[in-house]
């Protein structure tokens, strides 16, 4: 749900003081550098994933941007489960296998995680899996997807 500043302020002129405080002490906690790291690696790298499907799926290949969404959506699905991005049907139950580590404890609370996803937009889908992968993975898919369609296009 997006809200607007003003939307925000009238929900929290609804609140009482105590939650507002409560939140407010959690938005000025200190972060440890590891975390605002990831964070600014998280948008970096998104923004260059993004600008490469966009480049091959849509100038390249003439498929709407919706496409090369549910593409490079489905390709960070398939990297997280077999480390090897490829173009297959998207949410396969084969996808529990990497994930489930140390983030999901059990096939139960996958499936009820992956349901729960399948609701939200594809923007959403690259983001919570894109959210998932360490910087490391981040980089090393970004270099596979790269090197891929570079051997792609050298081959057309």
């Amino acid at each position: 749900m997006n809200l607007s500043l003003c939307s925000i302020r009238k929900y929290m002129r609804t609140m009482s003081s105590d939650i507002i405080q409560h939140i407010l002490s959690y938005t000025h906690q200190y972060q440890p550098p590891f975390l605002l790291s990831d964070i600014v690696n998280y948008h970096k790298t998104r923004r260059e994933m993004t600008e490469l499907y966009d480049v091959y799926w849509q100038t390249l290949l003439d498929i709407n941007r919706l496409h090369a969404k549910l593409w490079m959506a489905n390709d960070i699905i398939c990297y997280i489960c077999l480390k090897i991005p490829r173009c297959i049907q998207i949410m396969s139950r084969a996808y529990f296998h990497d994930v489930s580590g140390n983030r999901i404890k059990t096939y139960k609370d996958f499936n009820q995680f992956r349901r729960k996803l399948d609701k939200k937009s594809t923007d959403t889908i690259i983001n919570v899996y894109w959210g998932i992968l360490n910087p490391e993975e981040r980089a090393d898919i970004y270099c596979i997807m790269r090197n891929n369609i570079n051997n792609l296009l050298r081959h057309n």
